[in-house]
């Protein structure tokens, strides 16, 4: 991104464990600085209808935003991925990650985020 990120917030660190879930979905999501999540032994089978990493508050994915491209029909097997916030958003905008289906609005595997 062309916006210089900080590391002033004070969720910097904290971590959300992605337990396995439908379409083998699973991960561990680490907040490095005020706008990256890096998402490390990410798995995924590729399956569903279009599906983003998605940010939310308190476990409202549907009410939340992406923030990752749509990674359908790709395959990953504990595999690290870098994920950007949205320019307009924060971490005080969310507070869990879920790998989401967007066309039916369901989780296929989420975690709120929590200091080590």
């Amino acid at each position: 991104t062309d916006t210089d990120c900080d590391s002033t917030h004070a969720m910097i660190g904290w971590v959300a464990e992605m337990p396995l879930g439908a379409h083998d979905a699973s991960g561990t999501a680490t907040i490095v600085d005020d706008c990256t999540v890096e998402l490390t032994h990410f798995s995924y089978d590729g399956a569903g209808l279009s599906v983003k990493m998605y940010g939310g508050l308190g476990g409202d994915y549907a009410a939340g935003f992406a923030i990752s491209e749509d990674i359908l029909g790709v395959t990953f097997v504990d595999e690290t991925k870098t994920l950007t916030l949205p320019n307009d958003k924060t971490f005080d905008d969310m507070n869990g990650i879920s790998v989401w289906c967007i066309t039916v609005g369901v989780s296929f595997s989420d975690a709120l985020f929590a200091p080590l």
